[in-house]
C-alpha cells in the first residue's frame, strides 16, 4: 500500500493545477477572512430587541435585521424630532418592524430619493421611510405626505400595513395634539402616555428561530467572513479531490488497475490507498491556511488558528472523499468534472456559507443539516460562544459523513465492476 501512495502523489505533484489549488485558494480564502465588515450585523441580547437601531453610517447595511422575519425599515431621518422618534419607537414595539434609523439632518426629498434608489441595489429590506425636517409642523397642519414618504422597496404584501401603520401613528399624534390643544412636542408627548396608559397591556412573543444565538456583532461579522471562506476552502477540496478520482479513472481505463491486482493488492487496498491520499492532501491544505493565518490578525478570526486549521482539516476531508468516489462510481472524467462542480455550488449555497437562510422554509433549512458547511458553521458559532461540545460535534459529523460516502461508493463500484 505504501508503494501506491507514493505512486498516487507523485502523479498529483506533477499536476499543475494541484498547486494552483494548494496556494491560491487557500490565499483567497485567508484574504477573505481579514476583510473587515461594515454590515450593520444586528445580534440579539434582550435590551434592544424593542429599540430603534441607529445607522452611522451609509456603509451600513441592514440585510442582515430581517434574522427573525419582521419587516425591515430604512429610516432617514433629516428632522431630529422628538415626535418622530416617538413615532418610530411605538412601531417597534408593536413587534412586527425592525427599523433602522440613521440620523441626517437637512437632507432633502430629492436627495432621499437617489440614496433610496441606492439602497434599492446595494441592500435588501423590506421599506425605506423619508422623514422631512419639518415634520412636527407638517403633520400638524394636515400636510401628512409632505411629512414622510414611504419607499417599497420588496414585494413584501406587509408594506400596506406598513404604510397604514406609519398613517395611524400621524394619526395618534394629531388627535393629541387636540386633545391637550397645543403644539408644544413636550405636552403632545405627554397626552400620548396618558392615551397609552389608557390601553391594554401587550406582551410581544416571538416564535421564529433566532440563528445569532447570542453572538456580539463582531462575531457575527466574523463568522459572515468564515462562511465565504469555506465556501473557497469547499471549492480547493472538491478540485483536488476530483484530481484523484480522476487519476483512478484512467487507471482503470488504461488498465492500470489490472495490473496492480495482478501484484496481490486488493481493491480495498487500493481505495484505501486513494483515502488515505485525500487525508494527506487536506493535511497539507490545511497548513497552507495555517501559515497564510499569520499574515492576518489573529482577532479577525474570532478564534485560534489551530481551531480554523483543524475545522478546515475535517472540512476538507469530508469533501476529498466525496468527490473521490463520486468520480469513481461515475467512472467518467466529463462526468467526474460536472458532479464537482455541482457538489461545490449546492453545497454552497444550500448550506448559508454565502447567505443566511434563518428565515427560509422549512424544507430548504432540512436540506441545509444534509451539507457539511452547514455543520461547520454551526460549529463556527459554538467555537465563538465558548461550547465545549462543538468538536465532538465536527469530529462525529466528519466520520458520519465518511462512513456514508463509503458505503455508498463502494456499494456503486461493485454495481459498475458487475456490469462492466
Amino acid at each position: 500500500m505504501r508503494e501506491l501512495i507514493k505512486t498516487s502523489l507523485k502523479l498529483l505533484f506533477r499536476n499543475v493545477g494541484f498547486w494552483l489549488c494548494l496556494i491560491v485558494l487557500p490565499i483567497l480564502a485567508t484574504f477573505i477572512l481579514s476583510i473587515h465588515q461594515e454590515n450593520l450585523s444586528y445580534y440579539y441580547d434582550g435590551n434592544n430587541d424593542m429599540d430603534v437601531l441607529e445607522i452611522e453610517s451609509f456603509n451600513e447595511k441592514v440585510a442582515y435585521y430581517s434574522t427573525d422575519s419582521k419587516y425591515v425599515v430604512k429610516v432617514y431621518d433629516a428632522s431630529e424630532s422628538k415626535l418622530a422618534d416617538c413615532m418610530l419607537t411605538k412601531m417597534v414595539k408593536s413587534g412586527m418592524y425592525k427599523i433602522g434609523r440613521m440620523r441626517i439632518d437637512g437632507m432633502t426629498k430629492e436627495e432621499a430619493d437617489e440614496r433610496v434608489a441606492y439602497d434599492a441595489m446595494n441592500d435588501r429590506m423590506g421599506a425605506a421611510l423619508y422623514i422631512n425636517k419639518d415634520f412636527d409642523s407638517l403633520i400638524l397642519s394636515g400636510k401628512n405626505s409632505e411629512a414622510v414618504s414611504a419607499y417599497v422597496m420588496s414585494e413584501d404584501e406587509r408594506f400596506d400595513l406598513f404604510r397604514d401603520k406609519v398613517e395611524d401613528m400621524i394619526a395618534e399624534i394629531t388627535m393629541a395634539s387636540t386633545l391637550c390643544g397645543s403644539d408644544d412636542a413636550d405636552t403632545i408627548l405627554d397626552t400620548l402616555d396618558k392615551m397609552t396608559e389608557n390601553m391594554p397591556d401587550k406582551k410581544v412573543v416571538s416564535t421564529s428561530g433566532r440563528s445569532s444565538k447570542g453572538l456580539t456583532k463582531e462575531q457575527i461579522d466574523s463568522r459572515t467572513n468564515m462562511g465565504y471562506a469555506f465556501a473557497f476552502m469547499t471549492l480547493c477540496f472538491v478540485l483536488i479531490g476530483n484530481m484523484v478520482a480522476i487519476s483512478v479513472i484512467r487507471e482503470q481505463s488504461n488498465d492500470v488497475f489490472k495490473r496492480i491486482k495482478l501484484t496481490g493488492k486488493t481493491n480495498i487496498n487500493y481505495f484505501v490507498s486513494k483515502i488515505v491520499i485525500c487525508v494527506i492532501v487536506s493535511l497539507l491544505i490545511a497548513a497552507v491556511l495555517l501559515v497564510c493565518t499569520y499574515f492576518i490578525d489573529s482577532e479577525m478570526l474570532g478564534m485560534s488558528r489551530l481551531t480554523l486549521t483543524g475545522m478546515v482539516f475535517l472540512m476538507g476531508l469530508i469533501f476529498c472523499v466525496m468527490t473521490l468516489l463520486t468520480g469513481a462510481v461515475l467512472g467518467n472524467v466529463m462526468s467526474a468534472n460536472i458532479a464537482s462542480f455541482t457538489i461545490w455550488c449546492m453545497s454552497s449555497m444550500l448550506s448559508g456559507a454565502y447567505f443566511p437562510i434563518s428565515d427560509a422554509t422549512k424544507a430548504i433549512k432540512a436540506i441545509s443539516y444534509a451539507m457539511p458547511q452547514k455543520w461547520f458553521i454551526d460549529g463556527t458559532e459554538m467555537i465563538y460562544l465558548g461550547d465545549k461540545g462543538a468538536w465532538p460535534m465536527l469530529i462525529c459529523v466528519t466520520i458520519a459523513y465518511i462512513l456514508i460516502f463509503i458505503g455508498f461508493g463502494s456499494v456503486g463500484i461493485r454495481m459498475r465492476s458487475t456490469e462492466d
